[in-house]
Formats: structure tokens, C-alpha cells, sequence
């Protein structure tokens, strides 16, 4: 069995411990944004500027009320609204032409380049913390259900067509 933290909870030791005294020892961290971990405030906090200060407390309280507990990580690829600002030609764009609030275009070169220097800055922090023996997985989410679908798909609306996406396309044609 394995115990989802829920993302809107503000979570408590006292969670955990009782998980724990239930026989749960693997635990989850659902969706944990870099933008809004548990309410708390972002991690990816600038061009190569991360606060794990929010990231290790998680954690921390989490081995507080389950010492034995194993520990997956749900970590979000959706990058940080400061992110997008500063790079909005790299958003999705649906049939429409309009952009999505959260809609990064998962073609987009930039943003694979840039959350892959967030992941490994995360990877490394864990693995120097004295906690590092409890993660056992690293989940990678991202979208509007934190299973890969785009932001603002309907019925009368889909994507991606930006320009980064059309790029991808075409290079995978060979045009």
C-alpha cells in the first residue's frame, strides 16, 4: 500500500504517523510543483535558482511521523509563471491561437533544456541529504491531471500548435 500525500492538505507528522501505524511504509509526494509545494512558496525560484529549503522541511516532517518510511517523489515538469513570462514563445497554443495559463508546449527545446538543469539540481540536493536513503522513485509529471495532458484541451479547442511544436513536427518529417 502506499500513502498520496494530498496535494491541498497542509500535511502534518501526525499524517504520517498514523500511515505508519497502519503498516504504510511507502509514501508519496504528489505533484509536487516547483511553483507551490504544499502552499509553501516555489523551489524553482530563478534561471538556476532553486529554494530546497520547502522541498527538505516535506521530507523531514514527513520521517518525523514515519522514521522507516520510503519515499516517491512526484516531481512536476510544468515550469514556474516567472518561467513563462520570460520565454512566452515557448507556450502551447491551441487551435484557437490563445495560450493556456500554464501551457508550456512540451516541444519546446528550451524548457526540456531548463527543467533538465532543475531535475538534476533537485537529484543532486537529495542525494547529499541524510535523507537520501528514503527515496526510492522520482516520478515525472506534468499537465493539467499530472499525466501529460496539455493545459485547455476541450472539445473546442486543442494543441499544440506552436511554433515550437510545428518545428518538432517538421523535423520529425525531414521538411
Amino acid at each position: 500500500m502506499i500513502y498520496l500525500r494530498d496535494f491541498s492538505t497542509k500535511f502534518s507528522p501526525e499524517y504520517a504517523a498514523g500511515m505508519a501505524e497502519a503498516g504504510v511504509v511507502l509514501m508519496e509526494f504528489p505533484n509536487t510543483r516547483n511553483y507551490y509545494m504544499n502552499g509553501l512558496g516555489p523551489v524553482w525560484t530563478g534561471v538556476n535558482q532553486y529554494d530546497f529549503k520547502i522541498f527538505d522541511d516535506l521530507i523531514y516532517e514527513t520521517l518525523e511521523g514515519a522514521p522507516h518510511a520510503k519515499i516517491m517523489l512526484a516531481l512536476d515538469a510544468d515550469p514556474p509563471e516567472w518561467w513563462l513570462n520570460a520565454n512566452p514563445g515557448e507556450r502551447a497554443v491551441d487551435s484557437n491561437g490563445g495560450t493556456y495559463a500554464n501551457g508550456v508546449s512540451y516541444a519546446s527545446e528550451k524548457w526540456r533544456e531548463d527543467v533538465s538543469r532543475y531535475y538534476k539540481a533537485v537529484i543532486e540536493h537529495i542525494l547529499s541529504q541524510p535523507y537520501a536513503d528514503h527515496i526510492f522513485a522520482v516520478k515525472i509529471t506534468a499537465g493539467t491531471t499530472v499525466e501529460w495532458q496539455q493545459y485547455g484541451m476541450s472539445l473546442s479547442s486543442c494543441g499544440d500548435y506552436s511554433p515550437a511544436a510545428r518545428n518538432a513536427f517538421l523535423s520529425l518529417i525531414h521538411i
